[in-house]
């Protein structure tokens, strides 16, 4: 008795030209397939580009969510600003200072 089961590579040409799929393909996938093919063809496109793309479209769909990040990257955007901002001053503040301390008197190294 002789067994007809198939291992990984013993497929024969003639059962490769039988073989059919009949899985239905989901929606939007030859769009995507072609969107991605020019994308690929796109010079200087990334993985990371590709990935914000993605992310944005998916923003479309979600406009609430949308916004509370758009809404949270301003404040947060804005914060860090503000907090920079107080930083550069309070450096530039005690540069300026000092400076005018030695202009009164030049013979004082570090008044501070």
């Amino acid at each position: 008795m002789t067994s007809n089961t198939n291992k990984p590579g013993d497929s024969s040409p003639t059962d490769l030209k039988s073989w059919k799929v009949n899985t239905p393909l989901p929606a939007g996938f030859e769009r995507q397939v072609w969107r991605r093919i020019e994308t690929a063809n796109q010079p200087g496109t990334s993985l990371i580009a590709e990935w914000f793309a993605e992310v944005m479209m998916g923003f479309r769909i979600h406009k609430a969510f949308t916004l509370g990040f758009v809404t949270i990257a301003i404040v947060a955007g804005v914060g860090l600003g503000v907090f920079q901002a107080h930083r550069s001053t309070d450096a530039a503040r005690l540069m300026l200072s000092q400076r005018y301390v030695q202009s009164i008197d030049p013979y004082i190294r570090n008044p501070h």
